[in-house]
């Protein structure tokens, strides 16, 4: 038989498991549930649990502190689960119920019934009082599609969960939220307070309007009221925090309204909220508020309604009415739903049923959940019956919880006491590894070329530790110390990996410490060239333009592939034996980086001007040489003065060509420095004194030739002006001038300019 028959073979033995007659069938219990459920139609299920949670608890108890043992970190699994279980409630619970019948084509009437003659504990309290009318029915419109009262007592639900926490956690019992934890001056912290402390009744009212009221492409114009019975001044304050320009006005009956306005996230609607004492009401507008508040009939008289009620109970705890209209909008919303949602076809199956489930209410449907002087009653109406849902409710029963629950946490605490185990074996590894750590750093210190030193080494030095005692069966012998790094780390064969950090020296503490300041100067770089950008990579602190031009070589092994946030106020390393060493960032430092720089250029420009000096004099006195280079002047043996490294730049490739006036250089952190010899007082003058010569000419050409916005300085000598004498070179045949230009600039052959203004 393959899996799939035993999954459908087990799906029709578990319903005739459950309708097998129970074997307590003239108990109180059996005759208790039989009258709140009936025996007749489709189903008819019980189920006594009397007594089970408690031997469940009595079992578990001792399960759990046999496999626990004396192991100090499991001593909160050695509880009184029978004395838990009763303090959540379970204990209580000695029976369920549940039927199905038809009262209508498509139309079934389902009732679970849980009993619990005694007087209610834990999550059992959460139900709420004695049922009673519902009476904020009131509220909804005749055509509501959706009403919704819920009455909970979150001061049950809170107490239990605290006294749980309190058993298994102490600790996190007393972070635990609470009246007694919120600073009354804090709105949203009140609210929680008081929704924690809340015995309240929630009311949900929404009709839909339009014909295609879910579609995806349709804008959301339907009305929706909220309210919520308790915490209202809390509620408001806590909006009033969220939303500061809540604006207040007042209602045609003269009572307060709160508009949220645009402020919710861009509704078609006009939200707003209202609080009536200790109420906080919610809706999509004043006039829908205004409607159900003034309303003398609605939804209480509607026949479909009142039907509804008559199917199950007109008095209860909670109650949810769902119309035909909210299915078929539903419906119609799935089926509209784009294609490549249903790629995956398990998704598209599960769309596919539920439509087919839509599609064919025709009627309204309701649920009413009732406490009951015995137990919780709920009852529904609509095209389902549970009858469907057997396998399921069968697979929900106790005793597979229970022997689920027999497995999973012993097996579950078994596991944290080999953790334990494993724990303690690593925290022994771990003193043994000190030691050896420290018998290293002393040998370090009297072996200054030592680089790593093995055990068997350090035995020769520290005979006592051989005394050392294995913790789990690891090997010591195996142990290499490297003096250049923090961490020694060694793996027992039972799984256990314990690795020991030793203290960072000042120094290697300082040489990281710089590291980091590089990453910080980089930062500062980085971000003031990328404005957009908020996060500096490892790799591109390298691209910054700082001193940072290759990543730093580990100290203790250290990695350098962390990130800096433009926003970060520290920058934090991670060594590989858990020392956190951390920098913190320089405020300005941009500024400060960005003025080192300009006094880095001018000083590489400095020594670059004594190169020209000097490989001018070169070349004037070897007329035979077209060029001269940095390591001809300045290398090893030369008698000339030695060029001094500003930023890590090198001289020896830099070299000057005959006639050249420009030097450069790479500098780390910089790029490219250009140097450019200034020409001699005398022969600027000179040239200055030509260029004006030529603008005088060029006025006289553009007053015979009134159509020409541009002359030659060829033309001009050809008309009869004398032609400049050259001072560097410089051609002033080509020279090209512009009619009214205020200054004129001529480049030599050297490629240096000379500009002379004011003509």
């Amino acid at each position: 038989m393959n899996l799939r028959h035993r999954i459908l073979a087990l799906g029709a033995l578990l319903p005739a498991c459950l309708l097998a007659a129970p074997g307590s069938g003239d108990s109180a219990h059996y005759r208790a549930v039989r009258e709140r459920v009936g025996e007749g139609g489709q189903v008819f299920v019980y189920v006594d649990i009397d007594g089970y949670f408690a031997e469940l608890g009595r079992d578990l108890t001792t399960e759990l502190a046999a496999v626990a043992g004396d192991e100090p970190a499991l001593a909160v699994w050695k509880q009184d689960y029978a004395a838990l279980a009763a303090e959540l409630g379970l204990a209580q619970l000695k029976a369920v119920g549940l039927s199905s019948r038809m009262i209508g084509p498509g139309r079934y009437a389902n009732k679970i019934y849980l009993h619990i003659p005694e007087d209610r504990r834990g999550l059992l309290r959460v139900f709420g009082g004695a049922a009673h009318p519902f009476a904020t029915a009131q509220l909804a419109p005749a055509d509501t599609d959706l009403f919704v009262e819920a009455e909970f007592d979150l001061s049950a639900f809170y107490t239990t969960v605290r006294q749980l926490l309190t058993r298994l956690d102490p600790e996190a019992a007393k972070r635990l939220p609470g009246a007694e934890f919120v600073d009354p001056a804090e709105p949203a912290g009140a609210a929680l307070a008081a929704f924690l402390k809340a015995q309240a009744r929630l009311t949900a009212v929404v009709r839909l309007n339009g014909e295609t009221a879910l579609s995806p492409e349709a804008e959301f114009k339907h009305d929706v009221l909220v309210v919520l019975d308790s915490g209202g001044p809390q509620l408001l304050a806590a909006l009033r925090a969220r939303y500061p320009k809540l604006k207040e006005t007042k209602a045609a009956d003269g009572r307060t309204l709160y508009l949220l306005g645009e402020e919710t996230g861009g509704l078609p609607c006009q939200p707003v909220v209202a609080v009536d004492g200790a109420a906080f009401s919610f809706a999509t507008s004043a006039a829908f508020l205004q409607e159900c508040r003034a309303r003398k009939t609605g939804l209480p008289q509607a026949p479909a309604f009142r039907a509804a009620l008559a199917a199950t109970a007109a008095e209860g705890n909670s109650l949810v009415y769902a119309s035909p209209r909210l299915f078929a909008s539903l419906h119609a919303l799935i089926a509209s739903l784009p294609p490549f949602l249903r790629s995956d076809r398990t998704f598209d199956v599960v769309l596919r049923t539920l439509e087919k489930r839509l599609a064919k209410i025709d009627a309204p449907a309701v649920s009413v959940t009732s406490n009951l002087p015995e137990g919780v009653l709920v009852q529904t109406v609509g095209p389902e019956s549970l009858r469907e849902s057997l396998p399921v409710l069968g697979l929900a029963t106790p005793d597979l919880a229970g022997n689920l629950l027999r497995f999973t946490l012993p097996a579950h605490v078994a596991g944290l006491q080999r953790q334990a185990l494993l724990a303690r074996n690593e925290t022994a590894i771990r003193d043994n590894l000190a030691k050896i750590s420290a018998a290293a750093q002393a040998y370090f210190a009297a072996q200054a070329d030592a680089e790593e030193v093995a055990f068997t080494t350090l035995l020769e030095s520290t005979p006592e530790l051989a005394q050392l005692v294995p913790a789990a069966g690891e090997d010591y012998a195996t142990v290499t110390v490297r003096r250049d790094r923090d961490s020694i780390d060694l793996v027992a064969p039972d799984g256990a990996s314990a690795t020991y950090g030793r203290p960072l020296t000042d120094a290697e503490r300082q040489k990281i410490e710089r590291n980091l300041a590089l990453y910080d100067e980089a930062a500062a770089l980085h971000f003031a060239a990328h404005p957009d950008e908020n996060t500096l990579s490892a790799y591109a602190a390298t691209e910054a333009g700082g001193a940072l031009t290759r990543t730093p070589s580990s100290v203790v092994g250290e990695e350098y592939d962390f990130t800096v946030e433009r926003d970060a106020e520290e920058i934090a390393l991670r060594t590989p034996g858990g020392t956190t060493v951390t920098h913190r960032r320089v405020p300005g430092l941009r500024w400060t980086v960005l003025k080192r720089r300009v006094q880095q250029t001018a000083a590489v420009r400095e020594q670059l001007a004594l190169f020209h000096a000097v490989a001018s004099d070169y070349l004037a006195a070897h007329p035979e040489e077209g060029y001269v280079s940095g390591y001809e002047l300045f290398g090893e043996e030369r008698e000339r003065p030695e060029l001094r490294a500003v930023a890590g730049e090198n001289y020896d490739s830099v070299r000057l060509s005959r006639g050249s006036a420009s030097l450069s250089v790479e500098v780390p952190g910089l790029g490219t420095v250009v140097y450019e010899a200034e020409l001699a007082a005398r022969d600027t003058a000179a040239i200055q004194g030509n260029l004006r010569t030529l603008a005088r000419a060029a006025v006289g050409y553009f007053q015979q030739h009134p159509e020409e916005k541009l002359v030659v300085g060829g033309e001009l000598l050809a008309a009869g002006i004398e032609l400049p004498t050259s001072v560097a070179g410089e051609d002033y045949e080509t020279l090209v001038l512009e009619r009214g230009a205020a200054a004129i600039t001529i480049t030599l052959r050297d490629g240096r300019k000379v500009t002379a203004d004011k003509l």
